[in-house]
């Protein structure tokens, strides 16, 4: 098990209440290296105390204890990575000042990048993982931003308020493709398991 990062004053939301249409199948279960690939991303997510888990697949084994499992509110139609976002920043514990956003098809995601993220974030500023020139995530929101969050609509993510003209947004370049590899399509997950 990872040491936590326990200075860290920001908590993880993986959104995992997709519905896998492109992969025809449900991709969180899917093995990969003695695990699914939602247990890869958890696991990551797991170097921080708090963890919100929004959606996931029933059936899920016993989650790690720093694990809160919220549904999206919206299951009964296809939710948007809007929706499935919102749903996690309101079961947050008060008092942070950010949430690590991680993605559930994403299980190159390191716990010792999840840390090395945690400590470069500053309070009131965004903060994007770039590999390569390229934005990835998992990213950090800052908590005076959680009210904006809470207007998205559709799939896009935090995207919008990224590109709002007065976003504090702080960029940390890492080595590590994992930030740009999520697991969509049968090809990506051939792609997975051809992984050295």
């Amino acid at each position: 098990m990872h040491a936590i990062v326990t200075n860290s004053h920001i908590a993880a939301v993986v959104l995992a209440a997709g519905r896998s249409t492109r992969m025809g199948a449900d991709k969180l279960i899917l093995p990969w290296r003695g695990r699914t690939i939602l247990e890869w991303a958890l696991d990551a997510a797991c170097a921080l105390r708090h963890v919100i888990l929004v959606g996931g697949p029933p059936g899920l084994d016993a989650l790690p204890a720093q694990v809160t499992r919220v549904s999206c509110p919206f299951q009964k139609r296809l939710p948007g990575q809007a929706d499935s976002l919102k749903a996690g920043i309101r079961a947050l514990p008060p008092g942070l000042d950010g949430a690590m956003i991680l993605l559930g098809d994403m299980p190159l995601i390191t716990s010792e990048l999840v840390g090395k993220l945690a400590s470069a974030f500053r309070p009131g500023r965004f903060l994007v993982p770039r590999s390569d020139g390229r934005r990835g995530n998992p990213v950090i929101i800052p908590s005076d931003w959680f009210a904006r969050v809470l207007e998205l609509e559709g799939d896009t993510g935090a995207r919008p308020l990224l590109a709002s003209p007065n976003a504090p947004v702080d960029y940390l370049d890492v080595d590590d493709p994992a930030i740009l590899t999520d697991v969509d399509t049968p090809d990506d997950y051939a792609r997975l398991k051809n992984q050295p």
